[in-house]
């Protein structure tokens, strides 16, 4: 059984759908979904980079490495640990931030933002 039985039928403007096609391009939403979304009064959360995912993980193997060379320092005292330590500690602060900044419930913008 269908959930939506009312059917609206909305003129626009070519400006208008233009600017609506412009929003709905940058998010994980159809046309649809967004005007139902913008009507209730949800957040309306931007898709991140398409290299989000690729960056995310090539952190993450940059950060296994330099731990993997943290654990061989400290059994062979061949390196200098706390230069390694810093090092991967940087690592691991970058993915936060980076993880942080475009994860889809913080890189959310208001509608007038998606605009400009």
């Amino acid at each position: 059984m269908r959930k939506r039985n009312n059917q609206i039928t909305l003129w626009l403007s070519d400006e208008e759908l233009k600017k609506l096609k412009c929003i709905v391009e940058k998010l994980p939403y159809s046309r649809q979904r967004y005007i139902r979304e913008a009507i209730l009064g949800a957040d309306i959360y931007m898709n991140p980079p398409a290299e989000y995912g690729e960056i995310v993980r090539e952190l993450r193997i940059i950060g296994s490495n330099v731990h993997q060379l943290l654990l061989k320092a400290i059994q062979i005292k061949f390196i200098d640990e706390v230069m390694v330590s810093d090092l991967y500690n940087t690592v691991l602060d970058m993915d936060d931030k980076f993880t942080s900044a475009f994860s889809s419930k913080r890189y959310k913008k208001k509608v007038n933002e998606l605009l400009q």
